[in-house]
C-alpha cells in the first residue's frame, strides 16, 4: 500500500504532466509535430457503472508513414468510492480488469513493466493509409473519479522522427472534480488545460 508521500508523487506527476513538453533538442526530430485531438463519447461529468465511453482521434497521414511507432503517453488513475478528489491519498493507479476494461478498436496499449495492468502509453504502427487513427472503448468497473491525462511523446520510424501530442476535444475537462485546497487546478487559458479529463462514476 502506498504511503501518503508516494500518493503525492503519483498525483503530482500526473497532474503537472499536462503542462510539460519533452525537450526535443538533440532528439533528431526531422518531421513537423503530429497533433491528435480526442473526442469523448459520451462526454459528461457523470457516468453509470458499466457505461462504455469512447475515445477517438483520427488525423491525416500527411507524411505517408508506413512503419515505425506513433506513441502517446496516456495515464489513467482512479479515486475509488468518491464523487470528488479532495486528498491525493484517495488516488490509485487504475488497473485493467479491476478498475476498468479497455477495448482496442484502432491502436494498441503498452503497460508499465513494474505495475501489471497499469497503462503507460497508447500507440499505433502506421501503414500506408490515409489516416492515423486511435480509438478505444473504456468501461469503468468501480465507482469513483477517473482521471485521464496525456503527455507528449514521439513518432519514430524510417520516415523520420516527430513529436506527438494529444488533447481532449471537449468543452469542459471537468477539473472541478478535483478539490484539493493546496492545489490550483488548470484554467482554460493554461497550455495543458485540455490534456487532462475527468469524470465520476456511480452505481
Amino acid at each position: 500500500m502506498k504511503n501518503i508521500i508516494e500518493k503525492l508523487i503519483l498525483f503530482f506527476s500526473i497532474f503537472f504532466i499536462v503542462s510539460c513538453d519533452p525537450d526535443v533538442s538533440g532528439e533528431n526530430v526531422t518531421l513537423e509535430p503530429l497533433e491528435f485531438g480526442f473526442t469523448v463519447n459520451e462526454d459528461t461529468t457523470q457516468h453509470t457503472l458499466g457505461d462504455t465511453i469512447y475515445f477517438n482521434s483520427e488525423i491525416p497521414n500527411s507524411y505517408n508513414l508506413d512503419n515505425g511507432k506513433v506513441s502517446l503517453f496516456f495515464s489513467v488513475v482512479v479515486a475509488p468510492g468518491v464523487d470528488t478528489i479532495t486528498n491525493p491519498n484517495q488516488i490509485k493507479e487504475a488497473i485493467e480488469n479491476i478498475d476498468y476494461k479497455m477495448i482496442k478498436i484502432h491502436g494498441d496499449i503498452e503497460y508499465h513493466s513494474s505495475i501489471e495492468g497499469y497503462m503507460r502509453q497508447i500507440f499505433l504502427n502506421p501503414s500506408r493509409t490515409d489516416s492515423l487513427h486511435f480509438e478505444y472503448a473504456f468501461i469503468p468497473l468501480r465507482e469513483g473519479v477517473y482521471h485521464f491525462s496525456f503527455a507528449n511523446s514521439f513518432y519514430q520510424g524510417t520516415n523520420g522522427k516527430a513529436r506527438t501530442s494529444a488533447m481532449f476535444n471537449v468543452i469542459n475537462p471537468n477539473w472541478n472534480l478535483i478539490k484539493i485546497s493546496s492545489v490550483s487546478i488548470p484554467n482554460p487559458s493554461d497550455k495543458g488545460y485540455f490534456k487532462g479529463y475527468l469524470f465520476a462514476v456511480f452505481e
